[in-house]
């Protein structure tokens, strides 16, 4: 099979990239509201399931699965989540690039209903992070040692 030679298809600029797919309309732009509403909060607090983005310094992106129980990420405040550290494979692709770019994106999921968007900026908090959190934060074996803090901008239900 030939490759495929993208480079003479390739769309150059933002004027070519509106041509070809058009404008949003205003209720999709304005879908972005720059707070956890109490709606995005409730389908937070339910979902089973996020996706975690985020990129290193050069570039390369990574997304993470993250899963436990409805309501494993806290809603801190309307600017803020918790997402809590399970154990795992130790790699810590996301952590690492958290270090490094803090600029991540998440997707929450509620399996056969909607998903959720959000993109904020993350930093990582040790242990004592966790006597401000209300609720059970404990792992599936052990107490948490790590959490990712997210300063949100949440922008609503997916497309």
């Amino acid at each position: 099979m030939d490759k495929l030679d993208v480079q003479s298809y390739a769309v150059q600029s933002l004027e070519e990239l509106r041509t070809l797919v058009g404008t949003p309309h205003e209720a999709v732009v304005k879908k972005s509201i720059g707070m956890i509403s109490d709606e995005a909060k409730r389908f937070i607090d339910q979902s089973p399931m996020m996706f975690l983005s985020t990129s290193s310094l050069d570039g390369a992106c990574d997304v993470s699965p993250r899963g436990d129980k409805p309501g494993f990420v806290h809603v801190a405040n309307p600017q803020q989540l918790v997402i809590p550290e399970r154990p795992g494979n130790k790699r810590v692709d996301s952590l690492c690039n958290i270090l490094d770019n803090p600029h991540v994106g998440l997707l929450f999921i509620i399996p056969g209903f909607e998903a959720f968007r959000d993109l904020g900026a993350g930093q990582l908090a040790g242990q004592g992070a966790a006597s401000f959190l209300h609720g059970d934060f404990s792992g599936p074996s052990e107490a948490e040692r790590l959490y990712r803090a997210i300063n949100s901008r949440p922008i609503g239900g997916a497309c």
